[in-house]
């Protein structure tokens, strides 16, 4: 069985982060109360806009992966490599990177995982190489890029399932822990 821990928690642009979690985003004092969240949505349609949200995961069973490492500042201000480190890790520890998906809020900090695997759907990186060229050559290229088209087992508690519907070429993380079944859906 896997293990998950949610290593970061991002709601849109940060100045600092606490344990993975956001303290101040574009200026606005949040506690994170789901509340005073969507009242900010509710207010401002602009603030939707700009707010973004994925969730930087850690599943460890024979394989270490990590799930959508999160926008690029992330992984400049060595924010998921902090968290890393409170698990005992370095990037080189892990063995594995997935991305739901190819926008730069889940896969901007895919460089700092250099040289490991990288799981993503061919439609994807079809899309990306042609429309962000800036953003292949950063973010995919560095990783040895295995594209997939199908739902595929990646571990035997891990599979990946192909989800379309936000971006071609979406997809989702099923693991199989030993509190039951948990997904990762990306902006499913």
């Amino acid at each position: 069985m896997a293990d998950v821990d949610v290593l970061i928690h991002e709601f849109g642009s940060f100045y600092d982060f606490q344990k993975g979690f956001p303290v101040l985003i574009r200026g606005h004092q949040l506690l994170m109360a789901s509340e005073e969240f969507s009242h900010l949505l509710e207010n401002s349609f602009d603030s939707w806009m700009i707010f973004g949200s994925y969730n930087t995961v850690f599943i460890e069973n024979t394989k270490r992966i990590i799930v959508d490492p999160g926008a690029g500042e992330v992984g400049s201000w060595g924010v998921l490599e902090s968290r890393l480190k409170e698990l005992g890790l370095t990037p080189s520890d892990i063995d594995i990177v997935i991305n739901t998906h190819l926008h730069g809020d889940h896969a901007g900090s895919n460089f700092i995982f250099r040289g490991k695997r990288l799981i993503v759907h061919e439609k994807a990186v079809l899309s990306m190489q042609s429309k962000w060229a800036e953003f292949t050559e950063a973010c995919i290229k560095p990783l040895e890029v295995d594209e997939i088209s199908n739902d595929t087992q990646i571990t035997e508690d891990v599979k990946v399932i192909t989800t379309p519907g936000h971006t071609l070429g979406g997809k989702n993380v099923i693991d199989n822990t030993p509190e039951g079944l948990v997904a990762m859906v990306g902006d499913a």
